[in-house]
């Protein structure tokens, strides 16, 4: 029984809930008549087919030039990899993501074209390879796409490895995450480098660097994430509650010698005598 407040009056109705038993569209059929003769129809039909768990496989459409585009999905579930070597993170990853019950997850896509009286034709691909980040975060890595004219041969897997075509080019690299799963740090195929910072708790950046990682950027009020792998050297520095609701990392102008350094030691914002540097 459901039961609805409208004002002071409480509304109540019956409904069934149906359990073990699922419904999907399995094809659409789209006739568009003749202003002039409606009995002269186009027709475009448009096929859906699933695999085991019900997740969309393929989507065929037929033309009514006799014209056939078929998209076809595969998913983590579609790679079945029992024993990943270490070294292929993007089996290891894919294994990961079928243990935590995220076999839904979109590996490949790829678009075929058949025109009439020719053989298929692959028209575009993408690809994404995941990484496990640590802490149940297993994420996309790479995103890669096919170049035009190029030949595929479909992702595929064996018990150890994952094996994707060759011809794929990685377009963007999704570098590194938080402890969120947001992104920080990302570039294109051109070493094009873009940073994020974001506000505590909430999906909004807070700053977007150009041409640098999220390691590599500081700012006044800048929140000390672990995931950053930055370090104080020097004892002047202030914890104090930052803009964003986390302690803030700020240099105090009697300081010595301080350094907010990286991991790498490559990149430091430092004071000495009260000049910040």
């Amino acid at each position: 029984i459901r039961f609805e407040k409208v004002k002071d009056t409480y509304l109540y109705g019956v409904y069934e809930m149906l359990t073990g038993r699922v419904d999907v569209i399995s094809q659409e059929v789209v006739k568009e008549a003749s202003q002039e003769d409606p009995t002269k129809l186009l027709q475009t039909t448009t096929t859906y087919a699933y695999n085991g768990n019900n997740f969309l496989q393929s989507i065929t459409t037929a033309l009514p030039n006799g014209t056939t585009k078929v998209k076809s999905l595969k998913y983590a579930n579609d790679f079945s990899i029992s024993t990943p070597l270490a070294n292929d993170t993007a089996a290891v990853a894919l294994k990961a993501l079928n243990d935590a019950y995220r076999a839904s997850e979109l590996v490949e896509e790829i678009d075929y074209l058949t025109l009439p009286g020719q053989t298929q034709t692959v028209i575009n691909a993408s690809l994404i390879t995941y990484r496990d980040f640590g802490n149940g975060r297993v994420l996309p890595y790479y995103l890669c796409s096919l170049p035009p004219g190029a030949a595929l041969t479909p992702a595929s897997a064996t018990a150890q490895n994952f094996i994707a075509d060759t011809d794929y080019i990685t377009k963007t690299t999704l570098k590194e995450y938080d402890v969120e799963g947001r992104v920080l740090t990302q570039f294109d195929d051109k070493r094009n480098y873009v940073a994020t910072h974001y506000f505590n708790d909430l999906s909004v950046p807070a700053a977007t660097f150009a041409n640098a990682t999220a390691r590599q950027a500081v700012f006044e009020g800048f929140e000390m994430p672990t995931s950053f792998g930055l370090a104080t050297i020097g004892t002047a520095f202030g914890f104090a509650t930052g803009w964003t609701g986390q302690k803030a990392i700020s240099l105090q102008d009697n300081g010595t010698n301080l350094k907010l350094v990286s991991s790498s030691n490559s990149y430091e914002l430092s004071t000495n005598n009260g000049n910040r540097y």
